[in-house]
């Protein structure tokens, strides 16, 4: 099946040498052409193509912040960004705003028709150069997170215990007896088998080695 594609970018003569490498071989047919991010919203509504490939730079201004609401008010549609500039602020940028694909102006005919091939059938293209960079985020965002995670006053899962019983749950994680826990916590025996009871309720575990299985199992706590 011909894939249809919308195309969006202030150059006529990119345009069109661009709508001659899609329509090559049969496997894709330019439907709809725009030159400003104004016009994207109406272009995919009359038109609804299975891929939009936009410079987002356009000379209005306005590719970023019209992607951006085309893809809130339509989460189906697929979104390729071609640009001729492999910065990373602007690939983040192409990201952020719901392009699932970022292609260059220099790639090759055959590749610039598979990767709009991709798009259209829900994968990801992000080009080789920019795999570095994007390994160095998913690190990066992955420490983040985990430092986050251990840092924040209420882990997972919040939304089951309270702060007090996650204070429990890991002292339980790291083999603390009732007597430890109190005197850690500063409370009493009685009160510390309080909340092992309703952190027992909560997680639906028979016994407290259960729930901190479960806990460790699932990263609340840390051991």
């Amino acid at each position: 099946m011909t894939l249809t594609v919308m195309l969006v970018d202030q150059n006529t003569q990119f345009r069109e040498g661009l709508k001659r490498i899609l329509e090559a071989d049969g496997a894709a047919e330019v439907i709809a052409e725009g030159d400003t991010g104004k016009s994207i919203l109406g272009l995919y509504e009359k038109h609804c193509p299975d891929v939009l490939l936009i410079d987002l730079n356009l000379s209005d201004g306005e590719g970023m912040r019209s992607v951006s609401g085309l893809t809130a008010r339509y989460p189906q549609a697929k979104v390729a960004a071609i640009s001729s500039s492999s910065d990373q602020t602007n690939v983040s940028r192409a990201l952020q705003a719901g392009a699932e694909g970022y292609l260059l102006k220099n790639m090759g005919a055959d590749s610039i028709v598979r990767a709009v091939e991709a798009v259209a059938h829900g994968d990801s293209y992000i080009h080789p150069q920019m795999t570095p960079w994007l390994i160095a985020e998913f690190c990066r965002l992955s420490e983040t997170e985990e430092r986050a995670f251990y840092q924040s006053d209420i882990r997972p899962p919040y939304y089951l215990l309270t702060k007090r019983e996650v204070d429990v749950l890991e002292l339980l994680a790291a083999g603390s007896s009732n007597q430890e826990i109190a005197a850690t916590l500063f409370i009493s025996e009685k009160t510390v088998k309080g909340h092992v009871s309703r952190i027992l309720d909560k997680m639906y575990a028979e016994d407290r080695t259960q729930a901190v299985v479960a806990a460790i199992k699932n990263g609340w706590v840390k051991i």
